[in-house]
């Protein structure tokens, strides 16, 4: 029994090899510790503008001493130290939010490649609607990762992203969400609340449609519809206070 015992964890040490994957818990703790060490370069760059401010006094801060000038750097290191981690993924998203342009694409080409099945995903996602080459990558993180709610962010934000270009792959996109995901959680809410509010937007408030009616009163307190003002040129000034 003894030599059996034995015999069982030697095979066990074997298959892990000397080079096992590091447990997921690891990286993420490790990025966790970095991504302190980022917010606490960010909140001693802002000090003297923030110090500055509060006695109404100005102050021009240096853009060249920016965190984000030497930590897309360090982001990318990290990745590369923990390679395959979800904590590597969340490193490489860091890197296409903050590092250089070629240090973005370098990053981006990475998550695609190597990290499509990571969680992370989602907020790679989020990171490319602004991108000439976004549409394309949302367009596969749809497509190939395994994770639902990553899924219906990626369609979701496919069609932010193609709001002006391709008003029609827009709507396709956010239709998608709506019957597909509308149940994963969005920042405030749902997917499918977001989706809907998006299409409301396009089939009732955009340019050449309708106004919704609106009820309320003037600044005497005289109750009025704005279908009352049909037919003529009325100029809205929505405004709050907050």
């Amino acid at each position: 029994m003894r030599y059996a015992m034995l015999l069982c964890a030697a095979l066990a040490a074997t298959a892990l090899g000397p080079e096992a994957a590091e447990p997921a818990d690891a990286s993420l703790a490790a990025w966790n510790d970095l991504q302190t060490e980022y917010q606490a370069a960010m909140n001693e760059y802002f000090r003297p503008w923030r110090e500055a401010r509060a006695k109404g006094e100005e102050y021009q801060l240096d853009g060249a001493n920016h965190p984000n000038k030497t930590y897309g750097a360090k982001f990318k290191e990290f990745a590369a130290a923990h390679e395959g981690t979800e904590g590597a993924a969340k490193a490489l998203v860091f890197v296409l939010r903050v590092g250089t342009k070629a240090e973005q694409d370098e990053a981006l080409h990475a998550l695609l490649q190597d990290y499509i099945g990571m969680k992370a995903m989602k907020d790679a996602a989020g990171s490319l609607r602004y991108r000439d080459d976004g549409a394309a990558a949302l367009r596969t993180i749809a497509a190939k990762s395994p994770h639902a709610e990553v899924r219906g962010f990626a369609w979701l934000t496919l069609g932010q992203a193609l709001k002006e270009t391709d008003p029609e792959g827009a709507f396709a996109a956010r239709e998608t969400v709506a019957k597909e995901y509308a149940d994963h959680p969005w920042y405030r809410g749902t997917l499918g609340e977001k989706a809907e509010g998006d299409i409301f937007e396009v089939k009732n408030l955009s340019v050449g449609q309708t106004a919704p009616d609106i009820e309320g009163e003037d600044v005497n307190g005289v109750p009025f519809k704005l279908s009352d003002y049909r037919g003529k040129v009325v100029l809205l000034d929505f405004w709050g206070d907050w």
